[in-house]
């Protein structure tokens, strides 16, 4: 037989952070980022988010 530990709030803090939003927020920014990239709103390639990240911190 299995023995699962009770989910606690220290537990929350090992998953990462867009894991914690609900997926309705999760699907409105995707929708939303869709519909910009479709009325020509500046996206970026994964290259140039990765050249970005340093920026950030």
């Amino acid at each position: 037989m299995a023995e699962y530990e009770v989910d606690t709030r220290a537990d929350e803090d090992d998953i990462a952070p867009f894991l914690r939003v609900p997926i309705e927020e999760l699907r409105r920014q995707v929708y939303e980022s869709y519909e910009g990239w479709l009325r020509g709103e500046r996206t970026y390639t994964t290259d140039e988010i990765k050249k970005m990240r340093p920026e950030w911190t």
